[in-house]
């Protein structure tokens, strides 16, 4: 059997049996432990026996007014006095001989990043590097850039952006990389918009995917305004009145209503979605917005910051 990974546990007072775990007590620690406030509510599922030994998991949901529900996965000691606010994921060995990682498991949530020894007595926090691979070229080959986007598809600079509508650093992107860098370099990028919807915190995120996504079948340049609409508008849009507000933009971007009206129906471009979170994950995407310049991770969307490394791109793309 492979060993399994779990975190540090909290204390819990001790209760007689697993089976009459109180609810309400565990519900005053963890305010207390985390400071969860007294406005959001807490709903513990079933406990169920855990792939770990001697442990139970199940989910539990934090539920805040105006917010859509969050789900952690929790675990519990049988006897009730500890618990941890984690999944659990298998060991297997990791890309350098001699130490294993977590892997991914079907619940969704991302392991962490952590390389054990095989005996089990070290543990470090991090992902090895292999020196030996260029992390951009690596980056790249985990994205689908062809065909999409806006620019000259010649350009020698592509961005590729992961973000979502409804976050407001995501617009801050938008506008920054709108406003401040193209004006800067006329021909010389394209821009790729990568749909990364943080669906636990933004109700109507998920819905504003699947409309661009629509639009960008029609054209990049015409879901390029759609997505300009989307963010110019983002704290007056409510999820109940989407679909009103997403034919109002689309009529402003000049696309074919009835395809976007249909596509957005059918979720036509769902596939188109659901890829770019997946390839989203597979780079190890964590929030939003992130932003890859030829594959180069930037670490903000700043001008000082995005400049450098295209400068450093065009370079490059010249020597060729």
């Amino acid at each position: 059997m492979r060993p399994i990974l779990t975190a540090a546990l909290l204390v819990l007072p001790l209760l007689a049996d697993a089976a009459d775990f109180d609810r309400q007590a565990f519900y005053k620690h963890l305010r207390k432990a985390y400071g969860v406030p007294a406005s959001v509510k807490m709903t513990l599922g079933e406990l169920k026996p855990s792939q770990v030994p001697n442990l139970l998991s199940g989910q539990l949901e934090f539920t805040a007014e105006g917010q859509p529900p969050q789900n952690q996965p929790i675990h519990v000691t049988q006897d009730g006095r500890f618990y941890i606010l984690s999944g659990s994921f298998k060991l297997a060995p990791s890309t350098v001989p001699g130490f294993l990682s977590p892997t991914a498991e079907k619940s969704g949530f991302e392991p962490p990043s952590l390389q054990v020894t095989q005996d089990g007595k070290f543990l470090l926090a991090g992902t090895f590097q292999d020196m030996s691979v260029d992390p951009d070229a690596a980056n790249l080959a985990k994205m689908n850039l062809k065909g999409l986007g806006f620019g000259p598809a010649d350009a020698p600079v592509v961005i590729a952006e992961y973000s979502d509508f409804q976050c407001p650093h995501c617009k801050r992107a938008f506008d920054s990389i709108e406003n401040d860098l193209l004006p800067r370099y006329p021909g010389k990028i394209r821009v790729v918009f990568k749909h990364y919807p943080l669906t636990n915190i933004h109700p109507w995120a998920y819905d504003a995917a699947i409309a661009a996504a629509c639009a960008e079948k029609q054209s990049g340049d015409k879901a390029h305004r759609l997505h300009a609409s989307f963010f110019a508008e983002q704290t007056s849009i409510q999820k109940e009145k989407f679909k009103a507000k997403a034919l109002e933009f689309a009529k402003k971007a000049d696309l074919d209503a009835a395809a976007f009206e249909r596509c957005l129906d059918k979720q036509e471009s769902k596939p188109r979605v659901e890829a770019d979170m997946t390839e989203a994950t597979l780079l190890g995407v964590l929030g939003t917005p992130s932003l890859y310049v030829n594959g180069r991770r930037a670490p903000n969307y700043s001008l000082e910051v995005l400049k450098p490394i295209v400068d450093e791109m065009l370079a490059e793309a010249r020597k060729k």
